[in-house]
């Protein structure tokens, strides 16, 4: 069986590739729109950008739409939504959600209360590199026993290594 190549194959190459790049371009231009929106305050139009890229998947979104349901900004405040949204991006590797995460984990907020899971997030975002995230490290380690403390640092480690983060 022989393979035909037609001289239109070229320019449906580059009209995929144009599709493909336009709606890259669109999500990225939605995502600002929608981060400025809500440093702006007008959380309407943030949701409206938001909402649809945190369901797409992407990363900055998801955290983003965790921190309007944890703020209550143009959503009913709920904490249960915040820690899924959070929980995505936090899977994602995104540093802020990971942190929050483990603060909601710490505090109970949305979840059982569970300081291991909250810190074990918090050292994931520390090992980012998020100088917030080593601060309150240093705060939550205060009211935890040694052995919770070794046990969310090994699961930390087992978290990496299963995802090679």
């Amino acid at each position: 069986m022989k393979i035909r190549i037609e001289k239109k194959t070229p320019i449906a190459l580059l009209a995929l590739t144009l599709f493909i790049f336009m709606a890259v371009f669109h999500a990225y231009a939605g995502l600002e729109e929608g981060l400025t929106a809500l440093a702006e305050g007008n959380y309407g139009k943030a949701y409206t950008e938001i909402n649809p890229l945190a369901f797409e998947g992407n990363a900055e979104a998801q955290f983003n739409l965790g921190l309007m349901y944890a703020k209550g900004l143009w959503v009913f405040q709920n904490d249960g939504e915040a820690v899924k949204w959070y929980r995505k991006a936090a899977e994602q590797g995104h540093g802020q959600a990971r942190l929050d995460l483990g603060l909601m984990y710490y505090n109970g907020l949305g979840v059982a209360r569970n300081p291991v899971e909250g810190y074990k997030w918090a050292i994931l975002s520390a090992g980012q590199g998020n100088k917030q995230a080593q601060t309150i490290m240093g705060l939550m380690i205060k009211k935890m026993t040694p052995e919770q403390v070794t046990e969310a640092e090994k699961e930390a480690k087992e978290w990496n290594e299963k995802h090679n983060h």
